[in-house]
């Protein structure tokens, strides 16, 4: 059975046993009640006989009541006993009221023992299992939150880093344009060196060879025409030398422009590679966040869900305290009724004694007055014995007043 289900039958159960408890008290109580009602009335005639008598008893002597001393004495012989007969009724209903609150008293211990103390354990066991889900699920949450801000911070870092690596690959990227922009240029530059130097070649070709013609003529020149030509001759070679020069000049620039060229391709080379490299490791990044990403979604649906748990256990733990709280309720009407009893049946027993005692002095006085009755010869009653019945009638009154004093009203 889930916790749930176990709260919702201790709380039908604590409902059924308020139930009893509130039937078993007015139950008891309307029998109680009414034999209260009984003996209030028995204690009612036996103070309105009592009065009566002491009137009867403070008479002074009448002839056309009283003839003699046995007629008075008989008369209130008579009233004595229908006041001893009140006591005894009086007696015989708090007797009554005795029984039924022993009775209603042991009702209430097998109302506790059969459905206080078996829900209290109950309760307890659903308490301390609830208590114990609670701590559980609150542990775990507490992992769930450390793992998932865990991932949260690896979540961050993988975010920095990936920006970093976005950053480094957009610069790269704009560095590559540029280098690919200047390898274009060292490559037109290069194009136009190598045409310049193939120019300059062929001239330098033509040049050598024209100097070499001119050296021949010069030399010729000079054979010939017995040294008259030799400016001439120097004049063609120094033209020879300059057009080689050219040459030469010509052929470094190709092959600087080519060297160039070449310097700015490897660069360009070498950028491509750290742009591959550094896409490859953005999409690692990338992979790497989305897992995180993952990770980090999965651990907060996890403390979500352990949230919502721990909150529904809070509820539950609040349920199963308000069943201990309604179980001391219901404990406490059980004790406030069985403490009410037993004070009532604490007074009934004191009324009783006292109710024995006013019948045992009445009796007395009842018995002493027909003895005396029967053993006059006198016509009239005297004095003292009415003194006697009065004392003694007197003593009783108060008592029986106490007694009626000490009922509950009902």
């Amino acid at each position: 059975m889930s916790l749930h289900s176990q709260v919702a039958d201790l709380k039908t159960a604590l409902s059924v046993a308020s139930a009893r408890l509130s039937h078993l008290d007015t139950t008891s109580k309307a029998a109680i009640e009414a034999e209260i009602r009984v003996l209030h009335q028995a204690l009612k005639v036996a103070a309105g006989e009592t009065i009566k008598l002491i009137a009867e008893s403070k008479k002074t002597r009448n002839l056309l009541l009283f003839r003699t001393e046995k007629s008075i004495a008989k008369k209130l012989g008579n009233q004595l006993s229908i006041v001893i007969r009140s006591l005894d009724a009086s007696i015989a209903s708090s007797d009554r009221v005795l029984h039924l609150s022993m009775h209603h008293i042991k009702q209430v211990e097998d109302f506790r023992n059969q459905h206080i103390l078996p829900t209290k354990s109950r309760i307890t066991v659903t308490v301390n299992q609830v208590e114990y889900k609670k701590s559980t699920a609150t542990a775990e949450l507490r992992t769930k939150r450390a793992e998932a801000s865990k991932a949260a911070d690896e979540l961050s870092r993988a975010t920095s880093q990936l920006n970093q690596k976005q950053s480094e690959l957009s610069s790269n990227k704009t560095q590559l344009w540029s280098k690919q922009t200047d390898a274009r240029r060292a490559e037109e530059q290069q194009e136009d060196c190598e045409r310049q130097a193939r120019d300059y070649e062929r001239r330098a070709r033509a040049a050598t060879e024209r100097a070499e013609k001119l050296r021949t003529r010069a030399v010729w020149t000079a054979v010939l025409t017995l040294g008259i030509g030799f400016g001439f001759a120097i004049a063609d070679a120094c033209e020879a030398s300059s057009l080689d020069t050219n040459a030469r000049t010509y052929t470094s620039q190709a092959g600087d422009s080519a060297r160039l060229a070449r310097s700015l391709r490897s660069t360009c080379s070498s950028i491509e590679q750290q742009i591959q490299v550094l896409e490859s490791e953005s999409r690692t990044l990338e992979t790497q966040k989305a897992n995180i990403e993952w990770r980090r979604q999965r651990h907060q649906q996890e403390v979500n869900t352990l949230e919502s748990r721990v909150s529904a256990l809070n509820q539950e733990v609040a349920s199963a305290n308000s069943l201990s709280s309604d179980l001391r309720s219901v404990d406490f009407q059980t004790e406030k009724l069985a403490e009410k009893t037993r004070l009532l049946q604490r007074s009934l027993q004191q009324l009783k004694a006292d109710i024995s005692q006013c019948m045992d002095v009445l009796t007395e006085q009842r018995d002493t007055g027909a003895l005396t009755a029967k053993k006059a010869s006198r016509k009239y009653i005297s004095d003292q014995k009415r003194i006697q019945l009065l004392q003694g009638a007197t003593k009783a009154l108060p008592q029986i007043n106490k007694s009626q004093r000490m009922l509950p009203s009902v």
